[in-house]
């Protein structure tokens, strides 16, 4: 028997997500993100490397952090 992804119960967060676009991905642990057309510097936490991957202009999620 398979787990399909609608069995799943949903990922929480304790932030509302928010929309935005990837500007840039200076190094593996940071991403400058457009939120509603402001700058952002977030942290990444996926840790791995991901080569030469463009990743300018895909949407992304984010989560504010205190």
């Amino acid at each position: 028997m398979t787990t399909h992804e609608c069995d799943r119960p949903p990922l929480l967060f304790p932030e509302p997500l928010r929309e935005g676009v990837i500007l840039a991905r200076p190094n593996r642990f940071i991403m400058d993100v457009d939120l509603d057309g402001q700058q952002v510097r977030c942290h990444c936490p996926a840790v791995s490397r991901i080569g030469g991957l463009d990743l300018a202009g895909r949407p992304c999620l984010v989560s504010d952090s205190h």
